[in-house]
């Protein structure tokens, strides 16, 4: 039996922890994020931890991007185009961030360790690129700042 306190449903979208998960209730599988997003066995959890592998990554990715476009201190303001760039940049940072944040409310460790690991891939890839660059420090100025600009709080 299901405890309704640890699954819901909200603008289609279902959430369900562990509890319901394939693993512990004969292979029924559930829902990961959209109500398509079905998890019913090894492989589709296998292509769920790539698929949020991925998010977690492409999350990091638009960081990184937005910190490219952040001027060096000293630096003339940036152009208004650039400015609504970032500003675009953000809100598809943010709302990634809010995506994962779905991905965590499954309860999943294995889903969990997956956006983990993608978001520190290219959080590392960065950083080891922004060293390579020449940057004084790894932890550039530009980078860090913007680094958990879209994490949920």
């Amino acid at each position: 039996m299901s405890n309704p306190w640890m699954c819901g449903a909200s603008m289609g979208m279902v959430f369900c922890p562990a509890a319901d998960s394939f693993a512990s209730n004969g292979g029924a599988g559930f829902s990961l994020i959209f109500k398509s997003w079905v998890v019913r066995d090894s492989a589709s959890y296998a292509l769920a931890c790539a698929g949020v592998f991925a998010m977690g990554a492409a999350r990091q990715l638009l960081v990184g991007a937005r910190a490219a476009l952040v001027p060096a201190p000293g630096a003339p303001p940036p152009p208004r185009d650039l400015v609504l760039l970032d500003s675009m940049l953000f809100a598809a940072a943010l709302f990634l961030a809010y995506l994962n944040m779905l991905v965590a409310m499954a309860y999943e460790l294995g889903l969990l360790a997956a956006l983990v690991a993608g978001e520190a891939a290219v959080h590392l890839a960065l950083a080891l690129r922004a060293a390579r660059k020449g940057a004084a420090d790894h932890r550039d100025h530009r980078f860090v700042a913007l680094a958990g600009d879209a994490a949920c709080h």
